[in-house]
C-alpha cells in the first residue's frame, strides 16, 4: 500500500539520508574534538607550556570544531528541507491513489459506509503516513546511525567504558518492546472511538434540519459528550502507560550517566584513559541514550498511533471492487440504445429485489416502469448503469453484454436522473457542466433553458456563478432537480433513465419540463420510473412490477383493461402519479 506512494521519491530520500549521515558524523565528532581539546589543555598544564603555545596547539581543533558545527547545521537544514519535499510528494501520491481506489469501490460499499468514519480514517491515514515517513528519515535513521557510530568510536577509544555505557540499553529496548506490543491493539480500539465521534458529527450536521425541528440539540450534545468521554478515558489510559515508559527511560538515562562517570573516574585514576576520553564519553551519553529515549519513549507511542491509522485504511486499499471490467473491455460506439434484460435476478442482501426479469426496450423507444414502492423499479435503473451486477441472468445494450463493456463508455452513453439528486458545493455552471466539462457557457445556458432552469438561475445574485452550498442547500428541491436535468441534457446521451425525475417540481414547471423532455426523448431510448400519467400513457410499453417480478407489460389502454395491479395503481394515483 505504501510502496506505490513512494515511487519516484527514492532520490529525495537518498539525499535526505546522505545529509542525515553528514549531520550525524558532524555531531558525533564534536565530543571527540572537545575531548582532544581537554587532553591538550591538560598536557599543556602538566608540561608547563606557555599560554600562547597551548592556545596555538588547540587552534586547529577549534577550527575543526567550528567546521563540524557549520557542516552539521547545513546538513540538518538540507535534510529537513528535502524530507519535507519528499513527504509532500508521498502523501500527495497516497491521497490520490487511495481516493482513486475509494471511487472504484462499488455503490453497495459506498451505501454501507459512514461518511464520518470514512473521512476520519482518510484523515488519520494521511496524517499517519506523513508522520511515519518524517519520523523514519528525520528521526529513526539518524538516531540509529548515531547509536551505531557512537559505539564504533566508543569501542575504538575504550571498549570497557563502552560496555559500561551499554548496560541499560537492553532494559530500555525491553521496556519499549513491551509497551508497543501491549498498546498497539488498544490503540486500534481507541481509533474506532474517535471515528465514532466523527461519524456522529457528520451525521447530525447533515441532518441538522431534523435535529432542529425535533428540538433534539440537547440529546445530540449528550450523545457527543458520551462518545468524547469514552474516547478520552481510553486514550488517557494509554497515555498513562506511555508516561510511565518515558519516566523509566529518563531514569535509565540518568543511571547510564552515573555509570559512565563512576567507572570513567576510576579508569582515569587507574591511568587507563585520559580525562579528555572521559569527557568524550560523557558527551557520547547524549548520543547513546537520547536516540533511544526519542525512539522508545516518544516515537514508538506516536508510531503506534500513526501505524494503526494507516492500517485502518488498508482494508479499502486492498478491497477488490464489486464491479470490475474484464481485461479487454469493449468500448461502446455508435450506440443505438437497444436494452434487453434476460432472466435477471438481483439481491442487495439475501432477499431478491428483482426475480427472473426479462424485457426488451427497442432503440429509440420509451418504456415506463410502474409498481408499488420496493417493487424493483429503481433496481432496474441501477443495473442498467451497471452500478450492480445481476446475481443471475444478463443485461444487454445493442446486443452486447454489460459485463463485456467498458464501464466508462457505458455510463457516458446513459443520462441518469434520480429523485434525490445532490449537487456539489460549486457554482451552478460547474454543476451543470459536471458530466460535460468541455461545454461552452452558451451550451450550458441552452441546456438550462430546456430544463426550465434558466429563469430562476438568472434571478440569483450571481446567476450561473452562484455557489449552491453544501449538497445544494441554497436551492429548493425543484431547483436542484432542474439543474440535474440540465446536466443530463447537456450530456446528450442516447439512453435516458429518469427515476422520478420531476417529482420535486410543481405542476406548472413540471408541465413545461415534460414538453421539453418529450422533445429530448425523441429518437432516444428512455426508461421512465414513476412519471406523470400523460408521459406513461405515451410510452411504447409499460412494465408493471410487483414484489420484484415483472407481472405485466403493454400499453396503457391494454393494461387498464386486463391488469388488476395497474388498475389499482391508477385508482390510487388519481392525482396523476404512479409510484
Amino acid at each position: 500500500m505504501i510502496r506505490p506512494s513512494i515511487k519516484g521519491v527514492g532520490l529525495l530520500y537518498g539525499l535526505t539520508t546522505l545529509f542525515g549521515i553528514l549531520m550525524v558524523v558532524a555531531n558525533i565528532l564534536e565530543p571527540v574534538i572537545y575531548g582532544r581539546i581537554i587532553d591538550e589543555i591538560t598536557r599543556s598544564v602538566s608540561d608547563r607550556v606557555s599560554a600562547a603555545s597551548a592556545f596555538q596547539a588547540i587552534v586547529p581543533l577549534l577550527i575543526v570544531w567550528a567546521g563540524l558545527f557549520i557542516a552539521g547545521a547545513v546538513s540538518s537544514g538540507l535534510r529537513m528541507y528535502l524530507s519535507w519535499i519528499a513527504g509532500n510528494r508521498v502523501i500527495n501520491n497516497f491521497a490520490s491513489k487511495i481516493y482513486e481506489r475509494i471511487l472504484r469501490l462499488g455503490i453497495r460499499w459506498h451505501n454501507d459506509s459512514k461518511p464520518g468514519d470514512l473521512m476520519r480514517r482518510f484523515d488519520r491515514a494521511w496524517n499517519g503516513l506523513w508522520q511515519l515517513q518524517l519520523v523514519i528519515f528525520r528521526s529513526l535513521i539518524p538516531s540509529t546511525l548515531t547509536f551505531v557510530l557512537v559505539l564504533v568510536i566508543g569501542f575504538w577509544l575504550n571498549w570497557k567504558l563502552t560496555v559500561v555505557a551499554l548496560i541499560p540499553v537492553p532494559i530500555a529496548f525491553l521496556i519499549g518492546f513491551i509497551s508497543f506490543k501491549r498498546l498497539e491493539k488498544r490503540q486500534k480500539k481507541i481509533n474506532k472511538s474517535w471515528e465514532k465521534i466523527f461519524t456522529h458529527v457528520n451525521d447530525h450536521i447533515v441532518n441538522i434540519l431534523s435535529i432542529k425541528t425535533t428540538t433534539s440539540e440537547e440529546r445530540s450534545q449528550k450523545t457527543m459528550r458520551q462518545y468524547l468521554r469514552q474516547a478520552l478515558r481510553r486514550q488517557l489510559a494509554i497515555n498513562k502507560w506511555w508516561a510511565l515508559t518515558e519516566a523509566g527511560q529518563d531514569s535509565l538515562t540518568v543511571a547510564a550517566r552515573l555509570l559512565i562517570f563512576s567507572f570513567g573516574v576510576y579508569f582515569v585514576i587507574a591511568g587507563e584513559i585520559s580525562l579528555g576520553v572521559l569527557i568524550t564519553f560523557l558527551g557520547f551519553a547524549n548520543f547513546i541514550y537520547l536516540p533511544l529515549q526519542t525512539i522508545l519513549a516518544h516515537e514508538i507511542p506516536n508510531l503506534t498511533e500513526w501505524y494503526t491509522g494507516v492500517k485502518r485504511i488498508a482494508v479499502w486499499w486492498y478491497k477488490i471492487p464489486e464491479i470490475e471490467e474484464r481485461p479487454d473491455p469493449i468500448k461502446l460506439k455508435n450506440v443505438q440504445g437497444d436494452i434487453e434484460f434476460n432472466n435477471v435476478t438481483f439481491a442487495y442482501k439475501k432477499e431478491p429485489a428483482i426475480k427472473n426479469v426479462s424485457f426488451r426496450v427497442p432503440a429509440g423507444t420509451t418504456a415506463a416502469l410502474v409498481g408499488e414502492s420496493g417493487s424493483g423499479k429503481t433496481t432496474i435503473a441501477m443495473l442498467i448503469n451497471r452500478l450492480y451486477d445481476p446475481n443471475q441472468g444478463s443485461i444487454f445494450v445493442d446486443n452486447k453484454n454489460l459485463r463485456d463493456l467498458s464501464i466508462k463508455s457505458l455510463r457516458k452513453n446513459i443520462g441518469f436522473v434520480i429523485q434525490e439528486n445532490v449537487l456539489f458545493q460549486d457554482t451552478i455552471i460547474n454543476n451543470i457542466r459536471f458530466a460535460n466539462p468541455g461545454a461552452s457557457r452558451s451550451e450550458v445556458i441552452n441546456a438550462a433553458k430546456r430544463a426550465q432552469a434558466h429563469a430562476f438561475i438568472k434571478s440569483l445574485p450571481k446567476g450561473y456563478d452562484t455557489v449552491v452550498g453544501h449538497r445544494g442547500v441554497k436551492l429548493s428541491g425543484g431547483e436542484k432537480q432542474r439543474i440535474v436535468i440540465a446536466r443530463v441534457l447537456l450530456k446528450d446521451p442516447p439512453i435516458l433513465v429518469l427515476d422520478e425525475a420531476t417529482s420535486s417540481l410543481d405542476s406548472k414547471i413540471e408541465h413545461q419540463l415534460q414538453k421539453a423532455l418529450k422533445e429530448v426523448m425523441k429518437n432516444r431510448t428512455t426508461i421512465i420510473i414513476a412519471h406523470r400519467l400523460s408521459t406513461i400513457m405515451a410510452a411504447e410499453q409499460i412494465l408493471v412490477f410487483d414484489k420484484g417480478r415483472l407481472v405485466e407489460k403493454g400499453r396503457h389502454a391494454s393494461l387498464i383493461r386486463r391488469s388488476q395491479i395497474y388498475k389499482e395503481l391508477w385508482r390510487l394515483q388519481v392525482g396523476g402519479y404512479i409510484s
